[in-house]
């Protein structure tokens, strides 16, 4: 018996997943409009696209063709086109090499690069009972933090 096993799949259950990245160009293809999308460096399907045992290769793993119709959700508030980053989920499939996505929904995007570590900042109050804590997540949202760190 070879080892790694590999028994061609017989069913195959998709499961929605979120995607962040860059739109290259637009189209449409039927009732559909399409977004080539180039994938943010932190994503995961050109790092899982080199598994052992694969029988389709994808050819281009860092972009993925998104299929938009009238029943996906649309929350995004910037403009889709060309160069706007932006977040898709929904079904991600291998057809012959070509990654694709039937959108569920869109949202507007993370930055195409996450911050190292988010930054971290304390101060203390002027009576020294509450401390403040500012930081930044991983989107460059701005989060405050007030904490009672002790009581007179």
């Amino acid at each position: 018996m070879v080892i790694p096993v590999t028994v061609p799949a017989t069913t195959v259950t998709l499961i929605p997943q979120s995607i962040n990245g860059t739109v290259n160009s637009v189209g449409t293809e039927g009732n559909f409009t399409t977004y080539k999308v180039t994938l943010a460096s932190y994503d995961l399907i050109p790092a899982l696209a080199v598994q052992m045992g694969q029988t389709t290769v994808l050819t281009d793993p860092n972009n993925v063709v998104v299929y938009v119709d009238r029943h996906t959700r649309k929350r995004n508030t910037r403009t889709l086109g060309p160069g706007s980053v932006t977040r898709f989920n929904g079904l991600i499939f291998n057809d012959n090499g070509n990654v694709r996505m039937a959108c569920l929904q869109i949202d507007d995007g993370a930055p195409a690069e996450p911050n190292a570590a988010p930054d971290r900042h304390w101060r203390a109050a002027n009576n020294s009972t509450t401390s403040t804590e500012v930081s930044r997540d991983v989107a460059g949202n701005i989060l405050v933090v007030d904490r009672i760190i002790g009581g007179n």
